[in-house]
């Protein structure tokens, strides 16, 4: 199985972004707080269902925000089906 997109909205410095990807292997370079981290931390919470650095759920909200929404489309090896998990966890509190 893999990855054919994957979107954040709100998660830690991910605004709101939108990434396609297939097969095969990929580098992610980038500046010093660009959210290299941040993208491998979401994609691990989409096979985890947590994140790797944080024990709550509170602290992955980007900045001043009520909520954070992960949404990724996988693709079967043996099949052509896509399967899509979406995951939105909005605070009762504000931050």
């Amino acid at each position: 199985m893999y990855f054919t997109d994957i979107t954040f909205v709100n998660f830690k410095n991910l605004q709101i972004e939108n990434f396609s990807v297939g097969r095969g292997m990929y580098f992610i370079v980038g500046e010093n707080g660009a959210g290299k981290t941040n993208f491998l931390d979401a994609v691990y919470y989409c096979g985890m269902t947590k994140s790797w650095f944080h024990h709550t759920d509170k602290e992955i909200f980007n900045y001043a925000q009520s909520y954070f929404r992960l949404k990724a489309v996988i693709q079967s090896d043996q099949s052509h089906e896509l399967k899509g998990i979406c995951f939105i966890y909005w605070s009762t509190t504000s931050i």
